[in-house]
């Protein structure tokens, strides 16, 4: 069953979400039992809070990564942009969301081309 856990994430855009929560409560109880905790005790429910908490600080980190990822690659279009003079590029996504229009967010343009700001 250990070794199920990693697919896990793997298979969640393909499985409906309460069958995933199903096999990922059984691997939690697999690994705690494995570890020699019994059902039932303060011992077993300690490890499965904390098999939870190590899962949910590692999808937080995973999404701290992809938005510090998305972030870099937005500030890098922006350099690209404003380094050819095309800042009211429609590529250049502005700080609302929108596109740019021509003319129409080039501060944000020469703030994130930057990085500095």
């Amino acid at each position: 069953m250990k070794r199920l856990i990693p697919l896990l994430p793997l298979l969640a855009g393909c499985v409906d979400p309460e069958l995933l929560m199903r096999q990922q409560r059984a691997a939690d109880h697999a690994a705690c039992v494995d570890y020699g905790f019994r059902p039932g005790t303060d011992a077993y429910a300690n490890c499965r809070m904390q098999v939870d908490q190590r899962r949910e600080e590692r999808s937080f980190q995973e999404d701290l990564a992809r938005q510090a990822e998305s972030a870099e690659q937005q500030r890098r279009l922006a350099r690209s942009l404003r380094g050819n003079g095309q800042c009211d590029d429609g590529r250049y996504r502005t700080s609302n969301g929108g596109r740019a229009e021509p003319f129409g967010d080039e501060e944000d343009c020469r703030r994130y081309g930057d990085g500095l700001k």
